[in-house]
């Protein structure tokens, strides 16, 4: 828009009383309109063309104006009318109607927040500025465009909440996970025509207590650390053992004693921070196998360790729905040592979560390498991709209760 105004007039706005106005613009303005009619020029050959030529009006307040009026604007309220004399044997006035452009009108409102608490808002949708910097108020105003968005912290956590875990403060959550392990490891030697097929149900009950605490939200900073606890419980199993001669027809089957097994003993530390785009975790895990022991020369147990730290950034952050893309490293050592040498593995993976209407589709891509190089362990250098679809539900209306 140009900064010289083409002309300038004064009127007196009155509230739901329709008044028509006629400004007239400059006449060497017109002028050239009309030689460039009668010479035929380019521009006036197609309406794109012309639109470039003549892009519009703007019809711009006084900087003391303190009134916010409307035009209304549609073929017959709003013209640009041409008018000049045809010169033949008498002068006959004419008049040439340009019709305004609809599709193109619009009204624009500018405002000033210089030295106000708005101070700091930048347009965009993302430059979002939290409450904590606006004395915890909130800003409402027709034809500025500032949006007040509300967070519920932890809304989207009461589903889950409700099922296995109690909120006893308002950021302190605690909870219990009960299940079973059940499996069944099966081994058969074969020598000749003889076969020896060692057959182990085993059951056990596993319990999981678990904590978690949200500190208060400040700057739009969130941070929340949890910890979780499984107890090392035995595992229980049913042994038999079958033998089969198919040269002699012989069978024998009976129970063989094994040696006793348990859970593993789990602790787990984790800390998150999120913001409005970010969330960064790190946690640690420790198991506990000190309990079990061996029945194989050379391999026994070894307590793991394993640290991990991740991230996901979050493109548009105040949509119910958003890509995401995340990362991970994480460390640690196998559960087994053969001949006294260690195994530590290092994993690397990322990842994006694409929604499609109500389902996400997410794909990955993971790598994983054992660390010690000796050749008398076992070696493994891993690369795998992810696929994963998740199918999600429209909630209507009629299934809220």
């Amino acid at each position: 828009m140009e900064t010289t105004p083409v002309c300038s007039f004064t009127y007196r706005p009155r509230p739901d009383e329709a008044e028509v106005h006629e400004i007239r613009l400059p006449d060497e303005w017109g002028q050239q309109l009309l030689d460039d009619l009668v010479n035929q020029e380019e521009y006036l050959e197609t309406q794109e063309d012309f639109k470039r030529e003549f892009p519009g009006l703007a019809f711009v307040p006084d900087a003391t104006g303190q009134c916010i009026s409307g035009f209304l604007v549609n073929d017959s309220s709003m013209c640009l009318t041409l008018r000049y004399h045809e010169v033949s044997t008498e002068r006959t006035e004419q008049e040439i109607t340009f019709s305004v452009n609809t599709e193109y009108a619009y009204t624009g409102i500018q405002h000033d927040c210089t030295d106000s608490p708005l101070s700091e808002v930048q347009s965009g949708i993302e430059n979002y500025v939290h409450s904590t910097s606006l004395a915890h108020k909130a800003y409402l105003q027709g034809l500025t465009g500032y949006y007040n968005q509300l967070e519920f912290l932890y809304l989207n956590d009461l589903q889950d909440a409700g099922q296995n875990a109690v909120r006893l403060t308002r950021g302190l959550s605690v909870g219990i996970q009960l299940g079973m392990v059940l499996g069944t490891v099966t081994q058969s030697e074969t020598q000749e025509s003889a076969t020896v097929e060692y057959e182990s149900k085993k059951r056990a009950f596993h319990a999981e207590l678990g904590l978690h605490y949200d500190f208060p939200s400040r700057q739009g900073t969130r941070w929340s650390i949890g910890a979780v606890f499984a107890p090392s419980l035995p595992l229980a199993h049913d042994n038999t053992l079958t033998y089969d001669n198919s040269s002699t027809s012989e069978e024998l089957e009976k129970s063989y004693h094994e040696q006793q097994q348990y859970l593993p003993l789990h602790l787990g530390l984790g800390v998150a921070l999120g913001t409005g785009h970010w969330l960064l975790t790190a946690e640690y895990n420790y198991t506990d196998w000190s309990r079990n022991t061996s029945s194989h020369t050379g391999i026994g147990y070894e307590n793991q360790h394993r640290m991990n730290l991740g991230g996901c950034y979050t493109l548009y952050p105040r949509r119910p729905r958003s890509i995401e893309l995340m990362t991970g490293i994480g460390y640690g050592n196998s559960y087994i040592h053969m001949r006294g040498r260690k195994m530590n593995y290092l994993e690397a993976s990322a990842g994006i979560s694409i929604p499609i209407r109500y389902s996400y589709l997410s794909v990955g891509v993971s790598w994983r390498q054992q660390m010690n190089r000796d050749s008398r362990v076992m070696q493994e250098c891993r690369w795998s991709l992810d696929l994963n679809l998740t199918f999600g539900e429209r909630i209507s209306k009629s299934k809220i209760k």
